[in-house]
């Protein structure tokens, strides 16, 4: 008891020091509109998208009347302490019947990244973080009770992952990876083992499809209750939505990886491993059982993702970094399948050891860094909007006319990231996504604007063909009780 108390304070501590400049009051682009629709709105908007965990959160904020300025706080504490159980629980599985001390340290460094590679950074920025390091702590319990086998356990399996997955869809592509790593921590070389690798999966596919299906189910009984229908829900073509995927949605994310991270030399370092895993592969028997293996859990890490997306309305199909963590801990997830399925000597421990601290450190840097360029990205939104609103004030001051309406318009080649940062979710500008903006403005000006698009007549008669690189206070153009703004 005392080891796992002092491996759950080490594993907590670490994470703390990972994420603690997120810790910082800043907004994300969602959380304009809690604050301006309210805890209780913010509720139902996530009951509509089958997550329900989420619900109870904003409903629990407002209940306690938690200040807005705390969000980060306690969304971050609580996404720490949760990630923390599930890292120590899937260690303590991956350890058993383990004693050499650089291989239980690769373990530990290994299951720790599986959590807190690069792309958890865009979690990071989320009012609700808690909630998918909830989800996920559900999976890993759930894909350890699908091994132990059993129709209790699978029972358990089964009410686990749908919890897990109304704490939001895109962490169920946890499940089969480490459905699969802890199955090959039990060694899989016999003929027996892998037949039963086989009758897990199986099960794991059906416990995996009831629990979105139980989502499904959620979503639309909750959207017939509100009258209402979530977009990305909406109807669908699963051959179309598959064709997409294997041809724009999975391409474009391996290209990219969503800016989160130096692609260059995370790509480097899958490859390194790759290759040691192809050189044993080559140098060791058993090439089918390890080979099914490899080809297993790369399945898992890279395609698995995108499941929900089959089933996602044609129009607003897409995928963001937190739908597709895996991807982002593909060199730990490889380290992990390395050696719990070769022998190694000192010299590969050390090979081990190098690379996955590689991997620690370039993780570290790029969520340190985006979360550092996220704070830098709020405080240059409320400076745009400031300088806004003190316009507005010297027009109604010189004036004794007070504004009614704001109808604002993007100049001909919008910056839609900052010039600090990468294209990704850290560093997008509040004025290139227009539901966030309606719900920014009003929080900083405190007044109830008539807020909302030009038309191409205004938009032709006061900026045609207009274009800046900074605020300018030619883009406000006052006509009365109206301000005609043009976003740059």
């Amino acid at each position: 008891m005392k080891k796992k108390i002092l491996l759950f304070i080490s594993i907590f501590s670490v994470g703390i020091l990972v994420t603690y400049p997120a810790f910082a009051p800043s907004h994300a682009l969602d959380s304009y509109c809690t604050i301006f629709n309210g805890y209780n709105n913010t509720a139902s908007i996530f009951l509509q998208n089958g997550r329900i965990f989420s619900a109870f959160l904003m409903c629990f904020y407002d209940l306690i009347s938690l200040p807005v300025d705390s969000m980060n706080f306690v969304a971050l504490f609580f996404f720490n302490l949760f990630l923390t159980l599930a890292i120590l629980k899937l260690y303590l599985v991956f350890s058993k019947n383990r004693e050499d001390k650089a291989s239980l340290a690769i373990l530990l460094v290994s299951t720790f990244m599986m959590f807190y590679g690069p792309l958890i950074t865009e979690v990071l920025f989320f009012n609700e973080a808690m909630i998918f390091a909830l989800g996920i702590l559900l999976v890993v319990l759930a894909a350890d009770k699908c091994v132990l086998g059993g129709i209790k356990n699978y029972i358990i399996s089964l009410i686990l992952m749908i919890l897990g997955v109304t704490c939001y869809q895109g962490i169920a592509c946890y499940f089969f990876v480490i459905l699969l790593l802890i199955l090959m921590s039990l060694k899989i070389e016999s003929k027996e083992s892998f037949i039963n690798l086989f009758k897990k999966i199986g099960i794991g596919i059906i416990i995996y499809g009831i629990s979105f299906l139980t989502s499904f189910g959620i979503v639309q009984v909750v959207n017939t209750v509100f009258d209402s229908q979530v977009a990305k829900f909406g109807e669908f073509d699963i051959i179309s939505n598959l064709v997409k995927v294997f041809t724009d949605l999975l391409p474009t994310s391996l290209e990219n990886l969503f800016g989160f991270i130096n692609v260059k030399y995370y790509y480097i370092l899958v490859f390194i491993i790759l290759g040691l895993a192809i050189y044993l592969f080559i140098k060791n028997d058993n090439k089918v059982i390890k080979g099914i293996l490899l080809f297993g859990v790369l399945f898992a890490a890279i395609v698995m993702p995108f499941v929900p997306n089959l089933v996602m309305a044609s129009d607003s199909n897409y995928t963001a970094a937190r739908m597709t963590l895996t991807i982002g801990s593909l060199p730990s997830i490889l380290v992990l399948y390395l050696i719990f399925n070769y022998e190694f000597n000192v010299k590969l421990n050390y090979v081990f050891i190098g690379t996955i601290l590689i991997f620690m450190l370039l993780s570290f840097y790029s969520i340190h860094q985006n979360t550092m360029i996220s704070f830098r990205r709020y405080k240059e939104d409320v400076k745009y909007i400031n300088s806004i609103v003190q316009e507005i004030n010297s027009y109604e001051n010189d004036t004794d006319i007070k504004i009614k309406r704001i109808y604002y318009a993007k100049d001909t080649s919008v910056n839609y990231y900052y010039s600090f940062g990468h294209a990704n979710g850290a560093n997008i500008r509040l004025l290139a996504v227009d539901w966030a903006l309606d719900c920014a403005f009003p929080v900083y000006t405190y007044n109830k604007y008539g807020f909302k698009k030009m038309s191409d007549k205004d938009y032709k008669k006061y900026f045609k063909d207009k274009n800046y690189d900074e605020f300018d206070d030619e883009q406000l153009v006052f006509d009365d009780d109206t301000l005609y703004l043009l976003l740059y």
